[in-house]
C-alpha cells in the first residue's frame, strides 16, 4: 500500500501543480487586462499600474471638469451683475438725457425770448438815435432824448 499511496500522492500532487498552473494561465491575463469605466465610457487597461493612472486621470478630469463648472457658473452671476448694472446705467444716462434735452429746450426758448427782445431794444434804439435831439440849448437836448429813452421803458 505504501507504494500505490505513493504513486496517488506523486499523481495527485502533480495534478494539483497542473490546476495551479491551469489557474495562473487563466487569472494572468484577468489580473493584466480589465474593463475600466470612465464616465461611462469602458476602456480596456492591461495590468494594474495602468488602472491607478487612469484613475488618477480620471479624478483630474473630473476635477478639472467641477472647476470649469464652477467658473462658468460665477460667469453666469457676473453676467446677470452686469447686465443689471448696464441696464441701470442706461435707464440712468436716457434720465440724464432728458433732463438734458429739457434744458436745451427751455435755454432755446430763453435765448430766443433774449434775441426779441434785443431786437425790439436796438429798433428803439435806433429810432431815438435817427432823430436829432431837439431843443435850442444842451438841457434841452438832453432833456429830449431822456424823455425819447423813458418813452421805450416799459
Amino acid at each position: 500500500m505504501d507504494i500505490v499511496t505513493a504513486f496517488l500522492a506523486k499523481k495527485a500532487g502533480a495534478l494539483l501543480a497542473c490546476a495551479l498552473a491551469i489557474a495562473a494561465i487563466i487569472a494572468v491575463p484577468a489580473a493584466l487586462y480589465l474593463d475600466v469605466e470612465l464616465n461611462g465610457l469602458t476602456v480596456p487597461l492591461v495590468g494594474w499600474h495602468l488602472i491607478d493612472g487612469a484613475r488618477k486621470e480620471r479624478d483630474d478630469a473630473i476635477a478639472a471638469r467641477d472647476a470649469a463648472l464652477r467658473n462658468y457658473a460665477q460667469c453666469q452671476a457676473n453676467e446677470k451683475t452686469l447686465t443689471a448694472e448696464i441696464a441701470d446705467t442706461n435707464k440712468r444716462l436716457k434720465a440724464l438725457s432728458d433732463e438734458d434735452a429739457k434744458r436745451l429746450k427751455d435755454a432755446a426758448a430763453q435765448l430766443a425770448a433774449a434775441q426779441k427782445q434785443t431786437a425790439a431794444a436796438l429798433a428803439k434804439l435806433k429810432a431815438i438815435m435817427a432823430a436829432p435831439p431837439a431843443g435850442k440849448d444842451l438841457g434841452a437836448r438832453v432833456q429830449d432824448v431822456d424823455h425819447r429813452f423813458l418813452e421805450t421803458l416799459p
